[in-house]
């Protein structure tokens, strides 16, 4: 049995696995379904886009990312009272990961004119961060008398997704201080980086690690108001020690079997159409 497998065999499998779950099509879901089943096709093309570009095919990673974004707002469409806002916001984020300038610019003044209560309570805790990231995407001053005190309680309590640094990133970008963001970003980056090697995270072994999403979507929207931070970055690079996906369906690899994945946290492919 292997005791080690090369990232292009990987992530083939991988690939392959991504492919079957896109095999199934939203449309074909019971009513009740549509929203879950057009959010996780938005969220799987995503995915299948992070894999292609780990096996070096960036032109069908792009169009899977494209792809993404019709099927995230179709779900929008099929959306109840409780999922309204988390379809909402998976439209700006695939909207700015797709680079569809337009589109981000549409959704994130739905965005600011919304008016859900601001609460961090199961999964509309992400609500505060999306609301100060449109202030910045539409050049709007971010409503700290409301949104700083949640934002400070998700750094608490939510520190997988936004740890310390997010609240101090928002207002660096704001104010167009372009080090001091960093610093926060790097603060970020470091937390993603230690969950991101520890078994059993929710942020081991998946997209979720190798891409800090937060830190992405900060700098996008940082690039588009005219701020160049990654290059002042420090800890966006890493290696992550990782097991094989689906391993005990594998019996050629060894249960030890491990590689090893060199990464770009904030990679530079979700940062070019935006580059000025």
């Amino acid at each position: 049995m292997q005791n080690t497998i090369s990232i292009q065999d990987e992530f083939s499998y991988r690939l392959k696995c991504a492919e079957l779950y896109l095999d199934y099509d939203p449309a074909t879901a019971v009513p009740d379904a549509r929203f879950f089943a057009w959010m996780s096709d938005s969220n799987l093309r995503l995915n299948k886009s992070y894999l292609l570009n780990i096996l070096q095919r960036p032109a069908e990673a792009g169009q899977q990312r494209q792809q993404a974004f019709p099927a995230a707002r179709m779900a929008v469409g099929y959306a109840n009272e409780l999922e309204y806002y988390p379809g909402l916001l998976n439209c700006f984020k695939h909207a700015l990961l797709s680079g569809n300038a337009a589109e981000a610019s549409s959704w994130a003044d739905v965005i600011s004119k919304s008016t859900q209560p601001v609460i961090i309570e199961n999964y509309l805790f992400y609500v505060p961060f999306y609301r100060a990231l449109a202030a910045l995407w539409l050049g709007q001053p971010i409503a700290w008398s409301t949104l700083q005190a949640p934002l400070e309680k998700i750094q608490l309590y939510k520190k997988t997704y936004y740890p310390a640094g997010t609240v101090a990133a928002l207002q660096a970008i704001e104010q167009g201080d372009c080090n001091a963001a960093a610093i926060a970003m790097d603060e970020i980056l470091q937390w993603h980086y230690q969950k991101a090697r520890k078994v059993g995270s929710y942020l081991y072994n998946g997209h979720e690690g190798f891409i800090c999403q937060s830190v992405t979507l900060l700098l996008i929207c940082a690039l588009w108001r005219g701020l160049s931070i990654k290059p002042l970055l420090q800890h966006n690079q890493q290696q992550l020690k990782l097991m094989p996906h689906d391993l005990m369906h594998r019996p050629e690899l060894a249960p030890g079997c491990r590689f090893v994945l060199p990464v770009d946290f904030v990679p530079d492919y979700l940062l070019s159409a935006w580059q000025k």
